[in-house]
């Protein structure tokens, strides 16, 4: 993952992106102190750990939720309670389709964490085995070529940044970015919501990885 230390307009902030496969890369205009190292490979490590455990009820289900699928999928096509009477259809055709259509349901959910639960298996598998490295080709700029910017508000200083150093944007973009409450990814407002996170799950976003580190000479 690259770490990128930006200035902000109150101090600095660290802010990661993936991918998350065990590299550790920090860019930063000051030298960070080993303890700031080590607590903020906590805060992300836990931030993460977070995600999985999010997540999980989605992993390790693939070969069940491909055979469900084919099986239920092969038993819907091949029986036809019509044959057996209107009544007969009515009263317990809801019920094959929830009995045989619960494996298609499952897999629909499973494809649409697919990316998810591919992120999740590399922060599981190799987020702890890097260590820190400096990353020598992004650079940050130093106090001295900021400092007419702090007298902006937070989000103006933001968008300065991004226009002043575009290759940074990816990290301030951060910043700038507002979640959906938890508790509307799981019980959304409205019926286009409900039935999407019915038929596909809650929504389970990346969290962001923006760590305050105040001012960095004290």
């Amino acid at each position: 993952m690259r770490i990128a230390v930006l200035p902000t307009k109150f101090g600095y902030s660290a802010i990661a992106l993936g991918p998350f496969d065990g590299t550790w890369e920090i860019a930063s205009p000051k030298p960070l102190s080993e303890d700031l190292l080590v607590q903020l490979k906590g805060q992300i490590s836990h931030r993460l750990a977070e995600y999985c455990w999010y997540i999980s009820p989605w992993s390790g289900i693939w070969s069940i939720a491909v055979l469900w699928a084919a099986w239920g999928g092969l038993a819907l096509g091949l029986s036809n309670l019509w044959g057996y009477g209107f009544r007969t259809a009515l009263l317990y055709g809801w019920i094959r389709l929830l009995f045989f259509g619960n494996g298609i349901w499952l897999l629909c959910q499973t494809l649409y964490h697919w990316r998810g639960l591919r992120r999740a298996r590399l922060i599981r598998t190799h987020l702890l085995d890097g260590e820190w490295e400096t990353d020598e080709g992004l650079y940050v700029p130093p106090e001295k070529a900021i400092g007419p910017a702090r007298s902006l508000g937070e989000r103006e200083f933001v968008q300065f940044m991004i226009g002043q150093f575009p290759h940074l944007a990816p990290w301030y973009e951060q910043l700038l970015r507002v979640e959906k409450p938890l508790v509307f990814r799981y019980w959304p407002l409205g019926v286009t919501g409900f039935l999407r996170q019915m038929l596909l799950g809650p929504e389970i976003p990346i969290p962001p990885l923006v760590f305050e580190l105040g001012l960095l000479d004290e």
